[in-house]
């Protein structure tokens, strides 16, 4: 006699079927899920890597000086001689260029730069080990390799082709949402490779070149630019927020003292946009940037110390609006001759007015990475 195959029972068809449907549910829901929600299905046992300073106390490093064996060295003795804690390392240069070979293949055919960092995930490690914060600075928008590679991106000439500024430069358009997955995925490697922090800069439209002659294909032209740009702001920090790495942003020292909030200055920057959703704010407040009569000083550059406070104070009076606190600041000062000769001085005044107006710390520019030693011991006595 054969045997009758077997039936499943009513509370097992149940179970089964409520499996089957929740699948399909599942796969249907990755399928549609819109941008910007942030609903990315990597790896969520992720590992902070060094907290962040209760004051960072940083400096700016080149690629060049970071790739450079003796330079490199060079630079972290001076760290570990002073009281100084932090170092923002350029990860991606003015070109758009990456110092680092990364994983993901959405990086595939863009040119890197003739400069890398050989061994960088290792010297990261090291340098936490010191004690010492790091902070992987890349440009956003500003990005030729990319507009080269995919000129569909780019920001146009109204005659065709890419637009360049003056100093030959090439843009994203920042309303290409294309491109936004690209730089997302760049804060993605860089926190693979062991950096603390990523800190945006160029995170805006340009400011310089023939700006009448720009042919937007994804700015939508009856949109403002700070429209486009808060967009960007909500849709990465949706994208990067299962990170734990704080993310900061450079933005122009002037938007620190625009009252008006409608005033972008032409390139899409507003503290009233960037307070909700970046951990650090750091407006470049470098007095030699301020033009006459600024402050009501005949040569700011003479004044860093009034500069720097009126610019903070101004700005954090416009975050409390917005739900922001001063610690959200950690301004980028000036180490540099320029409209002035900048000592010992001079650099300790900033880190003053810094610390009076509630920063959470500061970071010092100089390009050729030349800094004033003497300024960076006893850091506790300013």
């Amino acid at each position: 006699m054969r045997c009758r195959p077997g039936i499943l029972s009513l509370p097992t068809k149940i179970i089964l079927l409520t499996a089957i449907t929740a699948t399909i549910c599942f796969f249907i829901y990755i399928l549609f899920l819109p941008k910007g929600t942030g609903k990315e299905f990597e790896d969520i046992g992720l590992e902070p890597h060094m907290p962040t300073p209760e004051e960072v106390r940083g400096i700016y490093v080149t690629s060049f000086t970071a790739a450079d064996p003796e330079l490199r060295a060079d630079i972290v003795a001076l760290v570990e001689r002073t009281d100084l804690n932090a170092m923002v390392i350029d990860i991606k240069d003015a070109y758009g260029y990456l110092a680092f070979e990364p994983k993901r293949d959405t990086f595939d055919g863009i040119p890197r730069s003739n400069i890398q960092i050989d061994g960088i995930e290792e010297w990261l490690d090291e340098l936490n080990d010191k004690g010492i914060y790091t902070i992987a600075r890349m440009t956003v928008f500003q990005d030729t390799a990319l507009a080269e590679t995919h000129p569909e991106y780019a920001v146009r000439k109204k005659s065709g082709g890419i637009w360049r500024d003056w100093q030959g430069k090439a843009w994203i358009d920042p309303g290409c949402e294309e491109a936004w997955e690209y730089i997302a995925d760049q804060a993605r490697e860089i926190y693979d490779l062991g950096f603390d922090e990523v800190n945006f800069d160029y995170i805006r439209f340009p400011s310089d070149g023939p700006l009448s002659d720009i042919s937007y294909s994804y700015h939508r032209s009856e949109r403002r630019k700070y429209e486009t740009m808060a967009e960007f702001f909500a849709w990465i920090d949706s994208r990067l927020h299962y990170l734990p790495m704080p993310v900061s942003i450079d933005i122009f020292g002037l938007t620190y003292i625009k009252q008006n909030q409608d005033d972008d200055m032409n390139i899409g920057q507003r503290i009233a946009d960037t307070v909700g959703h970046f951990d650090y704010i750091c407006p470049m407040v470098y007095a030699s940037h301020y033009s006459e009569g600024f402050f009501g000083f005949e040569n700011p550059a003479e004044h860093p110390y009034e500069v720097v406070r009126e610019s903070l104070e101004a700005g954090h009076e416009i975050m409390a609006e917005y739900g922001g606190v001063p610690t959200q600041s950690r301004p980028w000062l000036q180490d540099f001759d320029m409209g002035a000769d900048y000592g010992v001085k001079k650099v300790r005044e900033q880190i003053k007015a810094s610390r009076e107006m509630g920063a959470s710390g500061w970071v010092f520019w100089n390009a050729r990475n030349a800094y004033t030693e003497e300024a960076f011991y006893n850091l506790d006595e300013i």
